[in-house]
């Protein structure tokens, strides 16, 4: 019971993957409200830090079980409002592929702003570029075949991160030993001394996780940069920003007649004073203009 407990206490006990993502949405909305400095925010931080995410999504979890045994019977038909205004705000996202954490500071991301962070994001990578190179040529042949293992139809999508895991903490290893192996073998065929032979090994060996660290991190900018720079552009295109931000503007409005029922308490675990009944307001046209 107890480590039953101490496990429950750290985990997300969602009834599905649909109501997963449903609080997951209303979580990060709740955290970045139109007009607040969280918002304007949002395009430098990405989407809700663990911390934070896991916090407001074990509180809505919470609510979510209050509010299926309330006894007011037109709370089924504001449940159902609000999901099917969250269903349509994640379709609205994936058909430009956008985050809501790129809606909710698309104000905020000028030409100037959009430039710095272009520049910041290509000297990084130029930086990085020829030691992510050799990197990635070294841990090419266990990443593939870990994702494959871990991409398989099959495998139901709570124990893709397990293969990943598992699979990197035994792949990878065998991998950086493979090319010592390798190197010192070559080393000792053109007739390099032993010791020096070994210096190599172990040099390959090393340079394996080093350089391996450095890919992952240029391949993590890269693609983050690509995601805010295809964001930036789509986001200007057409009507798209205000048919996302009236489809947010929907959610806000199913989602906070529920939250208004529950009480305070049930959002201590995400902080004080974190009950968003007037944190679910849209900002007055002015404001909004702004």
């Amino acid at each position: 019971d107890a480590i039953a407990d101490a496990l429950s206490s750290v985990t997300l006990n969602h009834t599905s993957w649909d109501d997963a993502r449903r609080l997951t949405r209303a979580a990060e909305i709740h955290a970045r409200p139109p007009g607040s400095p969280e918002a304007a925010a949002a395009g430098a931080d990405g989407p809700l830090a663990p911390g934070a995410r896991f916090a407001l999504q074990q509180a809505f979890i919470d609510g979510q079980r209050d509010l299926q045994d309330h006894p007011d019977p037109t709370v089924g038909a504001q449940i159902t409002r609000a999901i099917d205004a969250v269903d349509a705000y994640d379709q609205l996202l994936r058909e430009n592929g956008v985050g809501d954490h790129q809606v909710a500071a698309a104000a905020q991301i000028t030409p100037g702003v959009a430039a710095r962070f272009t520049a910041r994001s290509l000297l990084r990578l130029g930086l990085r570029l020829p030691l992510a190179l050799v990197g990635t040529a070294l841990n090419a042949p266990a990443w593939f075949t870990v994702d494959r293992l871990a991409q398989h139809p099959s495998r139901p999508p709570d124990v893709v991160s397990t293969y990943k895991l598992f699979g990197g903490l035994l792949l990878y290893p065998a991998l950086w030993t493979l090319w010592a192996a390798a190197a010192l073998l070559l080393t000792r065929t053109a007739g390099i001394a032993t010791p020096r032979a070994l210096a190599v090994a172990l040099a390959v060996a090393l340079l394996g996780p080093l350089t391996g660290y450095v890919a992952l991190r240029f391949h993590e900018q890269r693609a983050h940069f690509g995601r805010e720079a295809r964001a930036f552009l789509q986001l200007r295109r057409g009507d798209c920003l205000a048919r996302l931000r009236a489809a947010r503007r929907t959610v806000i409005d199913a989602v906070a007649p529920l939250i208004d029922r529950l009480p305070a308490q049930a959002y201590a675990q995400s902080g004080p004073d974190q009950r968003p009944s007037s944190t679910f307001s849209e900002p007055s046209s002015e404001s909004g203009r702004q």
